[in-house]
């Protein structure tokens, strides 16, 4: 029988830009495929200009697939790496009311659920599927039950653009990779004050 830890799924925090990374790589492959077709089959059957690009198909197909696993490293690796330093960096008390703006999968905000003990926290997003695979409310619930933070965790749907809340609401106010993702910086969304969590 397993240990109970090798049984528990760990979080998943999800490809930031999955759109792009996939991109990247049929580029990245595609220029890799045609650089070797033209340095291996075209000699003597193209032009020697064409098969002279061989080497400028390889070299900007290859940076497209690094570019591609780089986005992957920052989302499976970087950006966990760059969270532990913001949260580090707040001087926790353990009773404060956190918002996190754009949660996503929770990384940002599961992380400051851990410093808190009698605190409370409440992530927002609108759940946007270009901005991060599989992004919904129910993947970041599941993130903060596999963390062990779901009592101290609650979700809305709401825009970043309107936000709900009266001011001083929040002790924390906490965003990372999100604000570039609002397109729309006029917008006439409302906002939406479902509570997904609790």
């Amino acid at each position: 029988m397993k240990p109970l830890q090798s049984r528990i799924k760990r979080a998943d925090y999800g490809i930031d830009a999955p759109t792009v990374v996939r991109n990247f790589f049929l580029i990245g492959i595609a220029g890799c495929i045609v650089g070797t077709i033209l340095a291996k089959f075209g000699s003597g059957r193209l032009p020697n200009w064409l098969v002279s690009f061989y080497g400028a198909c390889l070299g900007i197909g290859g940076c497209f697939v690094l570019q591609g696993l780089i986005m992957i490293w920052g989302s499976k690796v970087g950006k966990q790496r760059l969270r532990d330093k913001m949260i580090d960096s707040v001087s926790w008390r353990g009773d404060e009311q956190v918002l996190d703006v754009g949660c996503g999968h929770g990384l940002m905000l599961i992380g400051a659920a851990k410093r808190l003990t009698t605190g409370h926290a409440l992530g927002i997003d609108i759940w946007q599927q270009e901005d991060q695979a599989s992004n919904s409310s129910r993947a970041t619930q599941e993130n903060a039950l596999r963390e062990g933070v779901a009592d101290r965790v609650e979700l809305r749907d709401s825009d970043a653009r309107q936000l709900p809340f009266l001011d001083e609401s929040f002790d924390v106010v906490l965003s990372s990779f999100a604000i570039h993702n609002i397109y729309d910086t006029v917008g006439e969304k409302k906002p939406l004050e479902k509570s997904i969590g609790s």
